[in-house]
């Protein structure tokens, strides 16, 4: 194999993809690889806020890689082609469109249902959009959650990306 590989001139990430039965591309079988880097993260320095910044940011994409996977696949099966490039390649889709509508769409089974799953994907959502969103210098201490009366419900700290971790792996086990 690696000779047919060198002789394509494939680069090292096309070789690896080329041999390994997991979806690949630069970083390699994603959802899973998202939600090691989270963990190890964490672990090696659990309350520095790029690391909790970090880890927050790889749960949502492999949820959202996750959830794409897993429904163009289906679509695909059941015959649905429009539904599979729907997923594949409408950006307006939201997340919550794809764990609610087109997941009963396909597997007749929404995450929106799913209450304490639902409002974990909705938190973990949120604050990636407050860290990849921040119109300012932060030190991430300054990085919340707020309820609609203004009140700090989750910070990024090191409690909330552990609970993200674990919710994440939940949801992608959904």
């Amino acid at each position: 194999i690696k000779n047919i590989l060198r002789s394509n001139k494939y680069t090292v990430m096309q070789s690896v993809s080329a041999t390994l039965p997991y979806r690949w591309n630069i970083l390699g079988p994603l959802p899973e690889m998202m939600m090691y880097s989270a963990s190890k993260l964490l672990k090696e320095n659990y309350a520095w806020p790029p690391n909790l910044a970090a880890a927050i940011i790889f749960c949502i994409n492999a949820l959202e890689i996750s959830v794409n996977i897993k429904l163009i696949d289906k679509f695909n099966t059941m015959g649905r082609l429009d539904k599979a490039r729907l997923v594949k390649y409408d950006r307006s889709l939201s997340l919550e469109d794809k764990f609610s509508w087109l997941l009963t769409d396909a597997f007749n089974s929404s995450l929106k249902g799913q209450n304490k799953l639902w409002t974990w994907l909705d938190n973990i959502k949120k604050m990636r959009n407050e860290i990849i969103h921040l119109k300012k210098d932060s030190d991430g201490t300054d990085i919340v959650l707020k309820d609609k009366k203004g009140n700090v419900v989750h910070k990024l700290d090191d409690a909330f990306a552990i609970g993200a971790i674990k919710h994440t792996q939940k949801i992608l086990t959904f």
